[in-house]
């Protein structure tokens, strides 16, 4: 008898427990990520990012793809979204100034998590057409993206001294693909384009021609961000190896335009998962390198640019412990957020 009571006792707690008194289970904090649309070059990098948090975090990840480029911050900034990108820094800034294509309309709410990678950008047009310099496309037909900004490659053109309504032939275009068959077909001469990608190669193919970029050189670039600087926000000028512009014959260097690529975030991002996020990007670097040939120039040493617009705190912690976050950046985040 004495027996069964004790019995029943102990089963009563462990129900009681099981009941009440057993710790619940923490439920995985859940993210929304604004990303490019499926068969853009930058969406297979998206889910490897996002396939490697959640390997190594608790953290419940689903990826979005918006419209495009344009279409990406404003999810964040509605709240509707918690990461955005991967995404061109410059188009992210302008974003939280309001400006460009986002005249009169800053997402206040967009932080800086991190550069993913340099995104080289130029005039391009193929050895037969027989221009060399940028200065040379005066007379020439020229392509115009109608869904891209054509802030900065216009200031380019005006900084070499061409009028862009009497020396520019233009031929406009919905988006970029139909710009190369023409290029390659030769109906048009030139483009402004990132000069990277499959799409260059087959640029090479179709054309039977050598592609070109027009060197854009320090002075041009300068003396066109200083006239336009709402057009060149987070971009800088390089001398970009040609041994990593796959399908590119010359010049060697190339004197490109650099719009870095990277992640950005909300600011309602809880300051723990920010953290989270961003140290086990850094921590497994190695692994997004072979992830995918998008992020294979991904490393804490290009990760933190001086804030082009305001970084996460979250961010921030992960770049002090690493000793990456300077008196400099400390300066710029602070004039940002004033």
């Amino acid at each position: 008898m004495k027996k069964t009571f004790i019995c029943l006792v102990t089963v009563g707690w462990l129900l009681s427990l099981l009941t009440t008194g057993m710790p619940a289970q923490a439920a995985k904090v859940k993210l929304m990520v604004a990303a490019f649309p499926t068969n853009f070059s930058y969406y297979p990098p998206t889910i490897v990012i996002n396939d490697l948090i959640m390997r190594h975090t608790d953290l419940d990840i689903t990826i979005q793809s918006m419209g495009g480029s344009q279409a990406m911050p404003g999810p964040v900034e509605q709240g509707k979204a918690d990461i955005l990108g991967p995404l061109t820094i410059t188009t992210m800034a302008a974003a939280y100034f309001g400006v460009g294509d986002f005249k009169d309309n800053p997402h206040r709410s967009l932080r800086m998590f991190m550069v993913l990678g340099e995104l080289p950008q130029s005039y391009l047009t193929t050895a037969r057409a027989g221009i060399t310099t940028i200065a040379g496309l005066k007379g020439k037909k020229v392509g115009k993206g109608l869904t891209l900004s054509q802030a900065m490659p216009e200031a380019i053109l005006r900084a070499y001294g061409l009028d862009l309504e009497k020396d520019i032939r233009w031929s406009s275009y919905g988006g970029s693909n139909d710009m190369y068959k023409d290029l390659a077909m030769r109906r048009i001469d030139a483009f402004f384009d990132s000069v990277t990608g499959a799409k260059i190669i087959q640029l090479k193919q179709q054309s039977q021609s050598e592609v070109v970029l027009l060197p854009i050189e320090k002075a041009q670039w300068e003396l066109a961000a200083k006239a336009e600087p709402d057009a060149f926000i987070g971009s800088y000028q390089k001398d970009f190896p040609l041994k990593q512009l796959s399908g590119v014959s010359r010049p060697d260097p190339a004197p490109v335009t650099i719009k870095p690529m990277g992640i950005g975030a909300s600011k309602n991002v809880p300051d723990e998962v920010a953290y989270l996020y961003v140290k086990t990007m850094i921590e497994h670097q190695k692994d997004l390198q072979k992830g995918h040939a998008r992020l294979k120039e991904f490393s804490s040493e290009i990760a933190v640019p001086l804030p082009p617009f305001p970084y996460h705190p979250g961010a921030i912690k992960v770049y002090k412990e690493l000793g990456l976050w300077t008196a400099a950046h400390e300066a710029g985040q602070q004039k940002m957020l004033q």
